[in-house]
């Protein structure tokens, strides 16, 4: 039997354990390939322990060839096309032909889509964003501090409470008065053992970072 092209798109835990788990489980003769746009690998959720000084860059990466086993081939490219008539994958200009496909490619982050946040947030879900948090920190004396959930879909639900253990600051959640229910009941309430200030219902339609205000489009009122 000829040998099968298995194409996995995305290089995190998904793609990591699938291709790992592919290797053990088919004959050599079978290729596995994992397409990344990035080398390396980033433990996310220790982009927290970034942001409080606990970890350092280089302790929470890896490169992407060493969390696969022997027989998984990596290809470094942007995912651009996804052809299934043609089972073809176009990445960096190139074709890649398979006879599986494994879409494991997470979520990318679109921060500029909101005026003023990327002049005045600091979006702690990437590695650039969480060390120019921990660089901002060393300079903040004391003051108001908000965090804003801009949906109810999280990467990881109950980091975003973590981060707000930084600093006092309100939390709002546009869909929903009580933040993260989809968290589950205690990361839900936390706020109050926090002492952070809730408000629900709020609609965030930009960040002015001349007056460092988070501008509401509409306000159901405090919780």
């Amino acid at each position: 039997m000829r040998g099968k092209t298995i194409l996995i798109l995305g290089g995190g835990v998904g793609g990591i354990v699938t291709a790992n788990a592919l290797r053990e489980s088919l004959a050599s003769e079978h290729r596995i390939v994992v397409v990344d746009k990035r080398a390396e690998y980033i433990f996310t959720p220790s982009l927290l322990w970034v942001m409080t000084g606990w970890r350092q860059p280089d302790q929470i990466t890896k490169d992407l060839r060493h969390m696969l086993q022997f027989g998984i081939e990596v290809v470094q490219a942007e995912v651009q096309e996804i052809d299934p008539e043609r089972a073809i994958v176009r990445a960096n200009g190139d074709d890649l032909a398979y006879d599986y496909l494994v879409v494991t490619l997470g979520a990318d982050l679109a921060p500029e889509v909101m005026p003023g946040y990327v002049e005045t947030a600091y979006n702690f879900f990437d590695l650039e964003g969480t060390t120019k948090l921990w660089s901002a920190l060393q300079r903040f004396e004391g003051g108001a501090s908000s965090g804003t959930c801009f949906g109810n879909a999280f990467q990881v639900p109950s980091s975003s409470l973590r981060g707000g253990d930084v600093d006092r600051g309100c939390f709002a959640s546009p869909r929903n008065p009580r933040p993260l229910p989809s968290a589950g009941f205690y990361p839900g309430t936390a706020t109050n053992a926090c002492g952070w200030g809730r408000y629900g219902g709020i609609r965030g339609r930009d960040v002015g970072h001349q007056k460092h205000r988070l501008s509401p489009q509409s306000i159901a009122g405090p919780h």
